[in-house]
C-alpha cells in the first residue's frame, strides 16, 4: 500500500514475501549500510523475516516501509509514535508527549548511496506524519559519527537538539546519538 509519492519517489508497505525479506537482508548485510544500522535480526532470510514481520502486518507499534526510485526498490524506512516503543536505553521526556514519532531510514543500494534520495524520502514521510498521523514533532537519531547521515536529516529539515549518552549499542559498543527533531510548525 502506497503511503506517500511525489516526483519519482515512492514510500510504502513492506510487503510480506520472502522477496522483500531477502531484499532487506541484502541491505542490512552491505557493510557500508552495516556501519550505521546494525543488523541484530541475523544472517538469514528467516532470521529477518523473525524480526521484522511483526512490523509488517501490523503486530508491533513499528511500521515497515520500503523507499522506491523510480520504480526500483532502493532503501527501507520505519515509523513509530514514541510513546509506545518501550526499548530506549535514556530516558528522554520528549519521546514520551503525544505525537511525537520516530523514523530510522537506510539506503540499501549502494548505486543510489549520496544521491540525495534519503533526504527527499524524509521530507516526503515528515508531510506523511505531519499530514496524515497528526505528529507534531518527528525524531530521528543518528550516530553522532555519521556525517553523511547527519547532513541528509539537516537537508531534511531535522535541526540537532542534544546528544544522547550511551544512546544505542553498535556492535557491542555504546554509542552516543544526536537526538534530532522537526516539528510541524517550524519546519522549512
Amino acid at each position: 500500500m502506497e503511503l506517500i509519492a511525489d516526483a519519482g519517489m515512492r514510500v510504502r508497505t513492506m510487503e510480506d514475501t520472502e522477496q522483500e525479506y531477502a531484499l532487506l537482508l541484502k541491505w542490512l548485510t552491505n557493510p557500508t549500510v552495516e556501519e550505521w544500522y546494525e543488523n541484530r535480526a541475523g544472517q538469514t532470510v528467516d532470521a529477518i523475516k523473525a524480526k521484522y514481520r511483526p512490523r509488517v502486518v501490523g503486530e508491533s507499534h513499528i511500521q515497515a516501509a520500503i523507499i522506491e526510485w523510480h520504480s526500483a526498490p532502493v532503501g527501507y524506512l520505519q515509523f513509530y509514535e514514541t510513546r509506545e516503543e518501550k526499548e530506549y536505553n535514556v530516558k528522554e521526556p520528549l519521546l514520551e508527549q503525544p505525537h511525537v514519532w520516530a523514523m530510522d531510514i537506510l539506503i540499501g543500494e549502494p548505486d543510489h548511496f549520496g544521491k540525495g534520495i534519503g533526504s527527499t524520502a524524509l521530507k516526503l514521510m515528515l508531510r506523511y506524519l505531519f499530514e496524515q498521523r497528526s505528529a507534531k514533532t518527528v525524531i530521528i537519531d543518528p550516530d553522532m559519527r555519521n556525517t553523511r547521515a547527519i547532513r541528509a536529516y539537516e537537508k531534511a529539515g531535522f535541526r540537532k537538539l542534544k546528544i544522547l549518552r550511551n544512546w544505542e549499542q553498535h556492535t557491542g559498543q555504546p554509542t552516543d546519538a544526536w537526538l534530532m527533531v522537526c516539528n510541524k510548525t517550524t519546519r522549512k
